[in-house]
């Protein structure tokens, strides 16, 4: 049986609410569901340690990010690398980061990591 961890099946831009989620990635150590929220642009982290689950902008103002992979290089933020398609780029996030570096060559509509 599957469980609802955020949204209900309406767009919104709530911290409970996402706009078209893209990619998905569980951190399975620190019980974290990360979700890149492409048309909000920003990526969500979820806890699944918990019964009431709000999500948290853990990045704010990726355009359009798609999928993500989350490194376990940190236990309190682990570096983030997602897709931007309409950026063209794959972004690192590190811990402390206020804009994503971008990793490789620009990609054109980037939908992978």
């Amino acid at each position: 049986m599957g469980v609802t961890v955020s949204g209900g099946g309406l767009p919104g831009h709530n911290a409970s609410q996402l706009n078209y989620p893209d990619g998905i990635f569980i951190h399975e150590k620190l019980k974290r569901l990360y979700i890149s929220d492409s048309l909000n642009n920003r990526v969500q982290v979820f806890p699944l340690d918990q019964s009431t689950v709000i999500g948290l902008t853990v990045i704010p103002h990726v355009n359009t990010c798609t999928k993500i992979y989350v490194d376990d290089d940190d236990n309190d933020f682990p570096t983030i690398y997602v897709g931007s398609s309409n950026g063209n780029r794959v972004e690192k996030w590190a811990k402390d980061s206020t804009q994503g570096v971008q990793v490789g060559n620009s990609c054109r509509g980037c939908t992978g990591v």
